[in-house]
């Protein structure tokens, strides 16, 4: 989602990125081909490296139900997408129904 600021006559974007599994995720890579941005990025939230490939939080502990957030400037929006991750483990509920196994499926660039 833009925020309404600007760098470098660039729009800032904001992006969230929600662990919706009751799980824990660990080495969450998202694809960064071709990613830009005019504002740097916390690279304990989001490292990118020159392979194209960012790492969440360095590799660390993805918790169930997490949402980090960035802010970045470029144009056009980008769609992150996550390509690979490992599942620790996941979070049992009380109701052994309610419980989703190992997907990390929602980046916003809202």
């Amino acid at each position: 989602m833009e925020t309404g600021n600007w760098a470098h006559g660039m729009p800032e974007l904001s992006v969230n990125i929600t662990n919706n599994c009751a799980c824990i995720h660990k080495n969450v890579k998202i694809n960064c081909t071709d990613f830009h941005s005019y504002k740097g990025i916390d690279p304990l939230i989001l490292s990118v490296p020159i392979d194209e490939t960012c790492l969440l939080k360095n590799g660390n502990d993805f918790f169930a139900f997490e949402t980090l957030n960035f802010l970045y400037a470029w144009e056009p929006q980008f769609p992150f997408t996550p390509i690979y991750s490992q599942v620790l483990y996941v979070v049992h509920s009380l109701d052994k129904n309610d419980v989703s196994h190992g997907k990390l499926d929602r980046l916003d660039n809202d």
